[in-house]
């Protein structure tokens, strides 16, 4: 087989920067390379092509729009970028056959919204790649409404879409984790989900973020005790859960007892006398879990009914963050659970403002810096534990007018479809993969 050949252009030499003109480069795609024979392009020519031999080498396809790049630090050329998106389930059927707010939906918008961008997007599983190679089975969405399958280069960054936290703690999840960590190359973010109690325990730490957190604790009879005597109103909740599973709200009675609502396919409703009593008969419900107890914000009420602010904040191409997305969710009529899942309804951000604070702009607008400011600065914090490019956090507002961080989520769901902006849903779809590519070393082009 002969030897695999880049050709490049004068031009793109010179734009590449190049000191000196090798015979020979390093040319990488993800994680292969390949050494390649340089060789210069007459006059007029395209500014790059590659042989066969390297297209093979290097798992590449011909219909890729990918950027090319000079590593002047280490002498390689990169071609890329190449962007993994791993999940456990690749959809076997096109869009029309998933309903828009099931993951799988949302795994395919993304599949195609990432074709109209320049590098090389694709879905995988762990159990696709081989280590050895350094390549992976990957798939993409063909316009005809099928996936396609093929082999690609380990990437240069991994967005994680695993849909759930059992599947994340999985074995096959452990070992994917430990193969990147050992390949050390490969950048990979929102790799894991979060754990409500570290991650009140670490926003605690900076004084300026501590007025916007709920009193917060590990679920236990002395901490549940203390908190019962500060507050008529508490929340108990899963440390690892999420879509509003399992929360059960907690109130001090008139006579001294405690009323509890617990919050799973529906309500169920409890009334005891002390705190051990009420440990006890929930221990089945709370399923031998790590709980903690917050303080139960008064929340302002919209039309009788509770409700709250999620806010997607999300990476850029230029690797800053930015508010993608801000709504209410209201909670449905005599519940204080606002989560879609558990009956919950969107209301545009602007509509419900202006009939809060009656139109009054200043108001609105300083409630929109407050909520960039906290969004901005809590993500900032929580990068310090590792890489992320998107949260989804929910915001109470509570009656005196106070602003509070109620939760965190390093991987919220998003629809596909909505009555309010289509812009914006593209672009929370988007805003990753753009972020993707700056982490793969290619910026905004």
């Amino acid at each position: 087989m002969e030897n695999p050949k880049i050709y490049l252009s004068q031009e793109a030499i010179q734009k590449l920067g190049f000191s000196q003109i090798p015979d020979q480069l390093l040319v990488c795609a993800g994680q292969r390379e390949v050494l390649a024979t340089l060789q210069i392009l007459p006059p007029k020519s395209r500014e790059y092509s590659f042989s066969s031999e390297l297209k093979q080498a290097l798992c590449l396809k011909n219909k890729e729009k990918i950027y090319i790049k000079y590593d002047s630090e280490n002498h390689k050329l990169r071609l890329g970028p190449f962007v993994g998106i791993v999940t456990l389930t690749i959809p076997h059927r096109n869009e029309k056959h998933y309903i828009p707010t099931s993951f799988l939906a949302e795994l395919i918008f993304l599949a195609k919204l990432s074709q109209k961008m320049y590098g090389c997007f694709f879905l995988f599983r762990p159990t696709d790649i081989s280590w050895e190679e350094k390549t992976v089975k990957g798939y993409q969405y063909t316009p005809a409404g099928t996936w396609k399958m093929d082999v690609y280069p380990l990437p240069d960054v991994i967005y994680d879409r695993i849909p759930s936290r059992r599947l994340e703690m999985g074995e096959m999840m452990k070992q994917f984790k430990h193969h990147i960590q050992q390949n050390g190359q490969m950048k990979y973010f929102n790799s894991s989900y979060l754990n409500k109690w570290h991650v009140h325990q670490h926003l605690l730490q900076y004084p300026e973020l501590c007025p916007y957190l709920p009193e917060t604790e590990l679920l236990d009879a002395e901490h549940l005790a203390n908190l019962l005597g500060k507050y008529r109103t508490l929340f108990a909740k899963p440390a690892n859960g999420s879509l509003g599973r399992g929360i059960i709200k907690i109130r001090t009675t008139p006579q001294g007892n405690l009323s509890y609502t617990l919050y799973r396919k529906g309500k169920v409703h409890g009334n005891v006398s002390s705190i051990e009593e009420f440990l006890r008969k929930t221990q089945k419900a709370r399923r031998g879990w790590n709980y903690i107890i917050q303080q139960g914000i008064p929340l302002q009420m919209y039309q009788g009914s509770h409700f709250d602010l999620r806010i997607i904040l999300q990476k850029d191409g230029e690797g800053q963050w930015k508010v993608s997305k801000k709504f209410f969710r209201v909670a449905r009529q005599g519940s204080s659970i606002s989560n879609l899942s558990s009956g919950g309804h969107v209301e545009p951000y602007k509509r419900l403002c202006r009939k809060l604070f009656h139109r009054n702009k200043e108001k609105m607008n300083q409630l929109d810096r407050e909520i960039t400011w906290l969004c901005t600065n809590v993500a900032q914090r929580l990068e310090e534990k590792g890489c992320f490019g998107e949260f989804g956090m929910d915001l109470g507002l509570s009656t005196d007018g106070r602003l509070w961080l109620i939760e965190v989520n390093s991987k919220p769901r998003k629809t596909t479809e909505t009555n309010m902006s289509m812009a914006v849903v593209i672009n929370t779809f988007r805003r990753p993969l753009e972020y993707a590519v700056f982490l793969a070393g290619f910026g905004q082009k």
